[in-house]
């Protein structure tokens, strides 16, 4: 999706950030592996973007994200596959 990345701020205090409704989406996945107890978890776009796709991941049909609108469709996966599937370092 869309993003606005770049330095903001002003000359006493300059941070490099990137905003948007992709970002919003990509932290709250981050915080929601915790609750659905997976190690890692990707947007229904994101995996419909790759190539090709490591076996082990799981479907998560609907989640909900904490400030969104309805639910999304996603997956994850565990992190003895994503180790198996060579995604997740040990």
């Amino acid at each position: 999706g869309t993003v606005f990345a770049g330095v903001v701020g002003d000359q006493g205090r300059l941070e490099y950030t990137v905003l948007g409704d992709t970002v919003n989406v990509a932290a709250r996945l981050e915080a929601a592996t915790k609750t659905e107890g997976v190690a890692l978890l990707a947007s229904e776009d994101v995996m419909q973007a790759l190539d090709h796709r490591e076996a082990g991941w799981q479907h998560v049909p609907s989640l909900t994200l904490p400030g969104r609108h309805g639910a999304i469709s996603a997956w994850g996966m565990t992190a003895d596959q994503a180790r198996a599937a060579a995604i997740l370092g040990t």
